[in-house]
């Protein structure tokens, strides 16, 4: 397909295709202005978390705890063999590339965290293990203090809603402004959580605390001056704030993702008028104004006084002509059109709908799509020729329909194809 046809690229985070100077994206868009880029919104949201668990280094140590958790148990089979048959117990490892992992991690040990508390404290007291379990029990004892319950009650509530959202991102058929309208459910979610969050989690880190027979009060600790120059007036933050106080601050830091989708937002508000409900509530010069906007940006393709007159007219005509307006979705609308013959009479609401359809939101499937080659090709399959590697990896990418076939009509087919007999008539 030539490159001025374009209308919309999609990558992940990467500074190579979404580098602003000289990103892929920012070729591209030199050679056509029409190709609008998105940032992969379910990469973006896994780049919150990265970028949120990285905030400070209160942050940084809690998850590295969580981690030496797990890699105290999975680094000795007989340590994980106790861990297992004191209460069935199973933690996760995290990793910054699976995007579930850190939410798995975090929620694995916060529900089974009495009974790994029992384990270790078990392990630090028992004479029959060895010196290097019995020392490593009693470090990652000293480690889960009441600060590391606090992160852990607050942590699994962050990652568990944006786990949820980012599943829900990675669906094929997500449009820009369903997606636009989860970031923004996600960031109000958020919002609420940072201005409520503080007494929630002190009173269930206060309960787990009292399971666990530790006092839920901040574990006091010198803290470090950093001398001031002859010139600074300031006075330095942590002298004066409490560790609770510091918790706190820390906390709220993380909660801050908005800005990091202005892109998606911004498109989706260019579109916004091809909403049904927005369509159908909004006046008629509101719909107006978005349309030529609209055409602006893409004059090659609308013409801006035919769309705006356009609208005008089809904001009743939909109103009368839609069954059910409040499930109806872009896609509906399109299909709309075309089965009441209306392309003709709205052309340029139809290319709208087009374009706004076509604006990828995510990657994720077609990345999967390129990760079953590694499954298919591996190193037993060194050898495999180009058009069987095809052939296999649409089988794998396609299993569902290929699940459907009858392999009796296949065979059937294959040998009649690969017959050497000639039947005379």
């Amino acid at each position: 397909m030539p490159l001025a046809e374009c209308r919309g690229q999609c990558y992940d985070n990467g500074a190579n295709m979404a580098g602003v100077y000289k990103g892929v994206q920012a070729q591209i868009l030199k050679q056509n202005k029409n190709a609008r880029f998105v940032p992969c919104a379910a990469h973006t949201l896994n780049l919150v978390g990265v970028h949120a668990a990285s905030v400070s280094a209160m942050m940084v140590s809690f998850f590295g705890t969580v981690q030496a958790i797990f890699n105290f148990f999975s680094a000795s089979t007989s340590r994980w063999q106790q861990l297992m048959t004191f209460a069935n117990i199973s933690l996760k490892g995290h990793s910054d590339t699976r995007w579930t992992s850190r939410a798995a991690a975090v929620n694995a040990l916060f529900e089974q965290l009495v009974n790994v508390h029992s384990v270790l404290h078990k392990m630090s007291t028992d004479k029959s293990v060895n010196s290097d379990t019995a020392s490593g029990a009693k470090r990652l004892l000293k480690a889960v203090d009441f600060k590391f319950i606090c992160l852990l009650c607050m942590w699994s509530r962050i990652l568990t809603l944006i786990d949820r959202i980012n599943k829900s991102l990675q669906a094929k058929h997500l449009s820009v402004l369903d997606a636009s309208k989860m970031v923004k459910g996600l960031v109000d979610t958020l919002t609420n959580l940072r201005d409520s969050e503080s007494s929630d989690v002190l009173s269930k880190a206060k309960d787990v605390a009292q399971k666990l027979d530790l006092e839920p009060v901040f574990s006091t600790k010198r803290k470090r001056k950093v001398k001031r120059l002859f010139d600074e007036l300031a006075e330095d933050e942590n002298q004066t704030l409490s560790d609770e106080q510091m918790l706190d601050k820390d906390c709220k830091s993380v909660f801050d993702i908005s800005w990091r989708y202005a892109s998606l937002h911004a498109v989706a508000t260019d579109f916004s008028f091809l909403d049904v409900q927005f369509l159908l509530s909004q006046p008629v010069e509101i719909l107006q104004k978005h349309a030529a906007d609209l055409a602006f940006k893409y004059e090659t393709d609308l013409n801006a006084v035919e769309l705006t007159s356009e609208v005008e007219s089809f904001k009743f005509q939909a109103a009368e002509l839609l069954q059910e307006p409040d499930k109806c979705t872009p896609m509906d609308l399109l299909q709309f059109l075309h089965s009441y013959s209306l392309t003709e009479v709205y052309p340029n609401i139809e290319i709208s709908l087009r374009l706004f359809l076509t604006l990828p939101v995510t990657v994720a499937s077609c990345e999967r799509s390129f990760s079953k080659l590694k499954l298919v090709k591996n190193y037993l399959r060194s050898s495999m020729g180009q058009e069987r590697l095809s052939g296999l990896s649409i089988m794998s990418i396609e299993y569902g329909i290929a699940g459907s076939l009858h392999y009796d009509d296949v065979i059937d087919e294959f040998a009649a194809v690969k017959a050497r007999k000639v039947h005379i008539a």
